[in-house]
């Protein structure tokens, strides 16, 4: 039989799917769609995303690529605070932000967008770090 110190061994080897979920705030990207009106209502761009699904062992490039878009984002908002990076970050969250709404039906009519970042904690509101102005859905439209 294994000893326990083979079983350590062993467990370094298995990934730890909960490690990601033992932060305590995290990023989170919001959009409005359509004009900026007080009663705007704000929408996560990435939902439903667990990290306790085992179909994740295997091959994901769909979740892959959500991680990668999410870590991207989160990187970029990060620049927003610098007023050297800040118009770049802007224009790459929008990018991704956009590509995206693209892949989603349930746009409606609306041609422009908002988005902001929140910083949110388990339970709380949250802060909000940043609000952007208004880009246009499609990347042809001025």
């Amino acid at each position: 039989m294994f000893s326990s110190r083979w079983l350590l061994a062993l467990k370094l080897f298995l990934p730890s799917w909960n490690f990601f979920n033992d932060f305590g705030a995290v990023t989170r990207v919001e959009v409005a769609l359509g004009p900026a009106t007080p009663e705007t209502s704000w929408q996560p761009v990435f939902t439903g995303f667990t990290t306790s699904d085992w179909r994740r062992w295997w091959f994901n490039p769909a979740g892959n690529l959500r991680l990668q878009e999410q870590s991207l984002i989160e990187g970029a908002a990060d620049e927003l605070t610098d007023e050297r990076y800040r118009i770049e970050a802007e224009e790459l969250i929008a990018r991704a932000i956009r590509a995206r709404l693209a892949a989603r039906t349930d746009n409606g009519p609306c041609d422009r967008f908002r988005f902001r970042i929140v910083e949110r904690a388990a339970n709380e509101a949250g802060a909000i770090r940043f609000v952007s102005g208004e880009y246009p859905l499609n990347e042809s439209v001025p």
